[in-house]
């Protein structure tokens, strides 16, 4: 891969939880995903019954 395309494929200005650069198109795995949805239907579903 060249420079141009690698350079193409970070997402500017935003880095991982490791401090490193962003790659488009790559998650943070499965650990990671996880823990964005155990926290995040909690928070979805005391607001669908609160009708906000």
């Amino acid at each position: 891969m060249g420079q141009e395309q690698q350079l193409s494929t970070k997402w500017e200005g935003y880095v991982d939880w490791k401090s490193q650069p962003t790659i488009k198109g790559r998650h943070g795995g499965m650990l990671a995903s996880s823990f964005v949805l155990v926290m995040c239907l909690p928070c979805v579903a005391i607001r669908d019954r609160h009708g906000d």
